[in-house]
């Protein structure tokens, strides 16, 4: 994950001049999918800080903000949930798609 982030870096820098569209997308697309394939697994263990810091750390190298920048403000800045938040509504439509998934069966098998 640390090599993704660096990429980030590499990419945001005054030479390449990648605006913020593109690193938002590709924030997207390299970590918060990394972040969401495991949700399951860690987001029931105690708080990761670590996923947390390199969430954050994204986000400010996405949206160039400095590193006293609220969080709060980063995620209205970048239309981005917290990484909690994030795991709720994952973990919510996941229960909602396995009990749709059980109902279906329990009609076919009627």
């Amino acid at each position: 994950m640390p090599e993704i982030v660096n990429l980030h870096k590499t990419v945001s820098r005054f030479d390449w001049s990648a605006d913020r569209l593109v690193l938002l997308r590709l924030y997207g697309a390299s970590i918060r999918s990394k972040l969401d394939y495991g949700f399951v697994v860690y987001g029931s263990a105690r708080k990761s800080y670590m996923l947390d810091h390199i969430h954050q750390k994204s986000l400010r190298i996405a949206t160039g903000a400095f590193r006293t920048s609220p969080m709060e403000n980063l995620h209205v800045e970048a239309d981005e949930d917290s990484l909690y938040l994030r795991r709720k509504r994952l973990s919510a439509l996941y229960a909602i798609k396995r009990v749709a998934c059980l109902t279906t069966l329990l009609l076919e098998s009627e």
